[in-house]
């Protein structure tokens, strides 16, 4: 759920500005880890209470918070993981092509008496040839066709979006570091401008991640849920319950 950054500064929800910067103040002195160099514990506390900072300590960041903040109840994460049933184009057709190459092969030997040849080396150089061709070709088709859809799935709450692939997680950005998301409604991908410094070192990570292209000033990158279970309206409900910028497709927005 949307984490509650009044309360992590101690403050109420009507506080002004100046009361913020004060409760900040007071608490980065109280956690910062040069003022507490035994407590494993204090960078933590203090990168929590820098989050709530650089939300509320920024009128327009927190106006956008407060209107998400009593929206999270009817916006429960979203899950979308991958789907590709392999049908018969996909999947049975090239392996039924290796069976017929096989056959078509055996045929072929039978056809020109290859058994009939007198000298061993040719009799042995023609067999290795025929079967070398038919493995290469068997080869080539069934890697057209593999034998499982690609495995990732996609998380997306109020507080963040995770990404898996191959079941192990790729990708864990928080809103509050993203500055504007928007979603392509013919393709279904998610396009996010990020703080470059967020996602230092993120590579693709084809097919769920497709594109990341790093700049000086915001790191753009995309996320395609087109391969995915996600139910737009769900998807639609938890980003414009999260403190992000969001733009939906024209074709939501007009309605």
């Amino acid at each position: 759920m949307l984490p509650d950054y009044y309360e992590r500064l101690g403050i109420r929800a009507s506080a002004s500005q100046e009361e913020i910067r004060r409760a900040y103040r007071r608490l980065a002195q109280k956690t910062h880890p040069d003022r507490n160099p035994n407590d494993e514990a204090a960078e933590a506390r203090f990168r929590r209470v820098k989050e709530a900072y650089d939300v509320l300590g920024t009128p327009e960041r927190r106006h956008h918070y407060d209107q998400r903040r009593n929206q999270t109840a009817s916006a429960p994460p979203v899950t979308a993981a991958s789907v590709g049933e392999t049908g018969c184009v996909s999947y049975y057709l090239p392996r039924v092509g290796v069976g017929l190459l096989a056959v078509a092969a055996f045929f072929v030997v039978e056809a020109v008496d290859l058994w009939r040849m007198d000298d061993p080396r040719v009799l042995w150089t023609a067999v290795l040839g025929v079967s070398l061709g038919v493995g290469g070709l068997s080869v080539f088709l069934l890697r057209l066709a593999p034998d499982a859809p690609p495995d990732y799935a996609v998380r997306l709450s109020t507080e963040d979006v995770r990404v898996w692939a191959e079941r192990r997680l790729v990708l864990r950005l928080a809103w509050l570091h993203v500055d504007r998301v928007s979603v392509e409604a013919a393709s279904g991908r998610l396009n996010l401008i990020v703080r470059p410094d967020a996602v230092p070192g993120l590579a693709p990570s084809p097919p769920v991640i497709p594109s990341v292209a790093h700049g000086e000033r915001r790191t753009r990158l995309t996320v395609d849920l087109s391969g995915t279970d996600v139910r737009r309206p769900a998807l639609h409900r938890v980003l414009d319950a999260a403190p992000v910028s969001f733009s939906p497709p024209p074709t939501d927005a007009a309605r």
